[in-house]
């Protein structure tokens, strides 16, 4: 409980604000909405909450991802969206994954944030090959599953598939996977508009919440990723500092 207040006491203006204001937007177009859908609503609540805590690199995230994961695999199977659907267990099985691997990689500077990696040029390599391949695979795997809005469901899995591996790896540049995403998704929900209403006004207000979430995630990780590589660098230099006198005594 302690922890968690300081965590409060140390977010700035933008970080308090931006996130209640994204609760309070979606509340307000579900309760003014003639078309309701609460697995939406409830989806979209938990969701501004999973990626501010997660752009925060606070090291509790992947739990409430693995919650919003749940909640977006039971949504795409209500609307038909087989390609979201395998995405959603996709991320359920990657936050599982990832709650292991931040708890295991905490912050050394401050163990309420997430230690930043930086990945290697050869495992970018893989990314970029991995990304080419899956998505002529995912294209036509979902062609056959008869998938609505086939081309944006396919840039959404494969956006969506770099983005988790990221985060799981946590690399900062798993907010620029994520902003090609959730370009995507509001693209994508927005066709529900035509056939659902204004049901799923609450899912596309939230991607354009992340979005914006996701812009500053990138910012934020990055000065992150600096603090903490200048933490390090400290601590070397004391180190070396102790080691020196030591064998000079």
């Amino acid at each position: 409980m302690i922890k968690i207040v300081e965590f409060f006491k140390k977010l700035n203006w933008f970080e308090r604000i931006f996130p209640i204001v994204g609760l309070i937007a979606v509340s307000l177009s579900f309760a003014l909405s003639p078309d309701r859908f609460w697995l939406s609503f409830v989806y979209s609540l938990v969701g501004i909450i999973e990626t501010f805590l997660v752009a925060k690199g606070f090291f509790i995230a992947p739990f409430v991802t693995l919650v919003v994961s749940i909640l977006y695999l039971f949504l795409s199977i209500s609307q038909s969206f087989y390609g979201e659907v395998i995405i959603a267990g996709y991320y359920i099985i990657i936050s599982i994954f990832s709650i292991i691997a931040w708890l295991k990689s905490r912050s050394k500077q401050d163990d309420f944030y997430v230690q930043v990696n930086k990945l290697k040029g050869k495992e970018y390599l893989l990314i970029s090959f991995a990304t080419v391949a899956s998505s002529f695979g995912f294209y036509f795997m979902l062609k056959a599953f008869n998938t609505n809005e086939l081309i944006v469901s396919t840039i959404s899995m494969v956006a969506s598939l770099i983005a988790s591996y990221l985060m799981l790896r946590r690399s900062r540049f798993y907010a620029a996977a994520y902003i090609v995403n959730d370009i995507t998704i509001i693209i994508l929900w927005s066709f529900t508009i035509k056939s659902m209403g204004l049901a799923f006004l609450p899912s596309i207000l939230a991607y354009a919440f992340y979005l914006i979430n996701d812009i500053y995630a990138y910012i934020n990780w990055k000065l992150m990723e600096k603090r903490q590589t200048e933490h390090i660098e400290q601590e070397t230099t004391k180190i070396e500092i102790n080691s020196e006198k030591d064998n000079a005594m």
